[in-house]
Order: C-alpha cells, then structure tokens, then sequence
C-alpha cells in the first residue's frame, strides 16, 4: 500500500478547516547522474500553492554514501543527512510541513533498513524562515560525490492553500 492509499483509508486531512492530503505527483528516477529533484508546478501546469505537505523520498541502497537535503522553496531546509544516500542500507525520508503564521512547522523522519533491521532518526521543529507558503520542493545530493540511484522515487502529498 502507497502513502496516498494508506491517506484515503485513513480519511487523512490536514485539520478540520483545511482539506483532504491530495497525491500531487511521484517521481522515479530512471536515469544514471540524477542529483537533485525539483518541482515547482502541478503535472497539470498549475503553480504549487500549498499550505501543507508530505514529502516521501524513498532512497534504494547506493554504490557511495553522500549528504543531501530536502528543501521546500529556495531556503527553508527541512532535512538535511550525512548518509541521505547510503552504500549500506537503502532509505526512506519522510517530510510533513505546515505554513502556519508566516513559518513553517515541520516533521521529519529518516529510516534506514540495515540487514532488515530498521534504524530511525527524526526532528520536529518550527523553521524561524518566513515562508507564506510552499511553491518549491528541492531533495538533492552533492552531486561531486554521488547521485540518486536508479528507483529513486520522491511522493508529494499536499493541501492547497
């Protein structure tokens, strides 16, 4: 079951006012030399406009460790890991972020799968970077060191503003 089955049995919305997590977009990457993941319109062509938004950057094991980051617009940096892609372990990265008076509240959790053991890490915290709301999602490598491999996918959820 994917994030957005698992969002519609559940009924998942983002609060009593504020509308149902839509599935916005997943993308695979299929090519070698990917190192950063970007998106700023809908696959329709509409702008992103979001007030809140799940991000889930599944990561298959690499050849090399690298650092890397999730980022929503040009600055607000949501996650940031040494070993965002890992030549042990594949891993599973997990953004929910909410706009709320002019910040952005947010949650993050990393998985690793080691020897099918689960290894989890996580922070929760309000971002002190003004932010009205979301119209960017950047996840990303240093591409001098390492690049997505190949079944790479990143989800977005999201409730429009």
């Amino acid at each position: 079951m994917n994030l957005h089955e698992v969002f519609l049995a559940a009924g998942m919305s983002g609060g009593s006012n504020s509308g149902v997590y839509r599935h916005i977009e997943t993308i695979t990457v299929n090519e070698d030399g990917v190192s950063m993941l970007k998106r700023t319109m809908e696959p329709n062509g509409t702008p992103y406009n979001f007030k809140k938004m799940i991000v889930r950057l599944i990561v298959p094991k690499g050849n090399t460790t690298s650092s890397g980051q999730i980022n929503l617009n040009s600055d607000c940096t949501v996650m940031w890991r040494t070993d965002f892609v890992s030549a042990s372990s594949n891993s599973i990265s997990t953004v929910k972020a909410t706009v709320e008076n002019g910040f952005v509240d947010a949650f993050a959790l990393c998985t690793k799968t080691i020897t099918e053991r689960v290894s989890p890490s996580y922070k929760s915290e309000i971002l002190f970077t003004p932010i009205e709301n979301i119209h960017t999602i950047t996840a990303f490598t240093d591409p001098s060191t390492v690049h997505f491999p190949i079944g790479t996918t990143l989800e977005i959820y999201a409730v429009s503003k």
